[in-house]
């Protein structure tokens, strides 16, 4: 059975408001219909990464072209035979052979059957059964994959690596350092009932936790409250190794009292208390009852934390009293530049009241300062800052009566805030990374529908010439592929994306799929690509005489991928070009 080894800015700012007139000669001035031969061509590189699991999102890349992605469903588990009772009538039923699956050697259906099993048991919160996380990271360097383990361990019981606790990486900085949030290793805690009735539990001591991968040792980034083991998210890093994400400080008092209920032996019943602990967690204690800051980790060259720092939220909270119960607060850096400044999130105090919604924000000197007029973007986010003190982010307005989220660049030197014309007006927009270039990438809606979920295209924003282009319209004629998404953006240009595919179904084994008559199984797939600038491309002229934008392209279609939605189409400005696309569904 193989399992993926583990590899190893500014003068002071002052608060910026504009208004939606100026906003608007934004969009006016920005273009969406420059020439199509201004935009680099791009070359699809498939990265080996796709064949570890079903479906395989692009996370980010380095300016050594090392991509970090995350695996959905990966193959080839390692089953925890203990765990699995086969002495139970169902199982029985349910398996070809149980001698040999009792005894490690299930044949492919049966494995297969044994799989889905505990997937049902890990996706159901099951606390007696073997956990399997839907999400793992890798890094791949173009020819091998190597995992980030987090805080996954090797276990006798798996022979190996559990591949139980969820570990989702969100930056590398190099092919040696990477940073994201995990869960803790899951053990087994045994425990006899009053009844005599002895029940194997599978707990973990965090249920999230910021992480640092150096060198290939992993690195805590624990919060300053751990009560349950607390709440820690590592979003991004710097060149002096100053780590950004949010973690918790202070409980509410109605978590207090919960976890006291847990404390009494007459109350907590006839459990451990570490499940009565864990169950309060499953009940979302640890995110929904916890105050949680964005916070700065400051690490030495050993990976060794040298100082915490959090920063406040925009507002004081009202004090509790009888009419205003205890709550708790959020916010959280989601990037940091080479200077130090940090962006992301926060709660905020608006129209007279304290709001559980997120305001775009800067971190920076101890303070928490917002970016965005909430009376024209609200709620409003920022994702990420480049070396020239670009932010970039996400603001949502009211257009014709609906809500639609639009992508921003912001910069901080200036004081100069542009929401650039995307697909079309009515269409919602997220910007996701921003290079050293002050070249934007995300994705947009590009069907005028009015759906709930509407397809989606990957867009690249150039700013030095404010370009707009649908990356779809960089590749070939005819390209087999669907850019739904792009995620990442290095400093040579090179793109990491979703694609949409149609392809051959695999078992949980990674083996291919056939229909009984032989005949193959297909299905929409979610897959990561590099897309390479071809120096001195050349555009390929893809139009038709057909090549009239209609009401409306194509039907809808949606495909859902757990809390991962990306949706495709044809981009459109005045024109656009067509390729033959036998596949258009959505991802993150």
């Amino acid at each position: 059975m193989k399992q993926a080894d583990v590899f190893a800015k500014s003068p002071a700012v002052k608060r910026h408001k504009l208004s939606r007139t100026f906003i608007l000669s934004a969009f006016i001035t920005s273009a969406c219909f420059a020439p199509l031969a201004a935009a680099a061509t791009y070359e699809v590189e498939e990265v080996t990464s796709n064949e570890l699991a079903i479906n395989v999102f692009a996370r980010s890349i380095d300016n050594e072209g090392n991509a970090l992605v995350i695996a959905q469903d990966i193959y080839n588990l390692p089953i925890d035979l203990s765990l699995i009772d086969f002495d139970n009538a169902t199982i029985i039923a349910n398996l070809t052979d149980v001698d040999a699956a009792a005894a490690g050697n299930p044949n492919n259906a049966d494995y297969n059957y044994l799989i889905g099993l505990i997937r049902f048991g890990s996706n159901g919160n099951s606390i007696t059964s073997q956990q399997f996380a839907l999400y793992q990271s890798f890094v791949n360097n173009g020819m091998t994959d190597v995992r980030v383990k987090g805080f996954d361990e090797i276990t006798t019981a798996t022979n190996g690596y559990t591949f139980g606790s969820e570990t989702v990486a969100n930056y590398i900085f190099d092919s040696n350092t990477v940073v994201g949030s995990g869960e803790g290793l899951f053990t087994k805690q045994s425990y006899t009932t009053a009844e005599e009735v002895e029940i194997n539990y599978v707990l973990t001591d965090f249920v999230r936790r910021g992480f640092v991968q150096l060198n290939g040792n992993t690195v805590a980034l624990p919060p300053s409250e751990t009560t349950l083991g607390g709440f820690s998210e590592a979003y991004s890093i710097n060149q002096n190794l100053q780590v950004v994400g949010t973690s918790s400080v202070r409980m509410t008092e109605q978590l207090v009292e919960a976890i006291a209920i847990c404390n009494d032996d007459e109350e907590r019943g006839d459990i451990p208390l570490d499940v009565c602990y864990y169950n309060l967690v499953l009940g979302g204690a640890v995110t929904l009852s916890m105050d949680r800051r964005a916070t700065i980790w400051q690490l030495d060259a050993q990976g060794q934390i040298i100082s915490t720092q959090t920063f406040p939220l925009p507002f004081t909270p009202e004090a509790v009293s009888e009419t205003n119960s205890d709550t708790a607060f959020y916010n959280a850096a989601l990037a940091i530049n080479d200077q130090g400044i940090a962006v992301g999130e926060t709660h905020t105090y608006y129209l007279d009241r304290e709001l559980k919604f997120n305001s775009a924000a800067m971190f920076r000197d101890g303070e928490t300062i917002e970016l965005i007029d909430k009376a024209d973007y609200f709620p409003s986010t920022a994702k990420d800052i480049n070396n020239n003190n670009i932010i970039i982010g996400t603001g949502t307005t009211q257009i014709n009566g609906t809500s639609r989220t639009k992508f921003y660049t912001y910069n901080l030197d200036n004081d100069e805030l542009v929401f650039p014309t995307d697909y079309f007006p009515g269409s919602s927009s997220i910007a996701r990374d921003i290079n050293n270039n002050n070249i934007v990438v995300g994705e947009g809606e590009v069907e005028f529908d009015n759906a709930s979920t509407r397809r989606k295209n990957a867009f690249m924003y150039d700013m030095n010439t404010q370009v707009f282009t649908n990356l779809n319209d960089l590749l070939e004629c005819n390209s087999p592929y669907s850019i739904v998404g792009a995620n990442a953006i290095n400093d040579n240009n090179v793109i990491l994306a979703n694609a949409l595919v149609n392809r051959q179904a695999r078992d949980a084994a990674g083996e291919l799929v056939l229909f009984s008559d032989g005949s193959e199984v297909m299905t929409d797939q979610i897959i990561t690509v590099k897309l390479n600038p071809i120096a001195n491309g050349v555009i390929d002229d893809c139009t038709t005489e057909e090549d009239t934008i209609p009401e409306r392209v194509g039907a809808s279609m949606s495909f859902s991928f757990g809390a991962l939605l990306l949706i495709t189409l044809l981009g459109k400005c005045i024109f656009w070009r067509r390729r033959q696309r036998s596949i258009h569904k959505s991802s993150l």
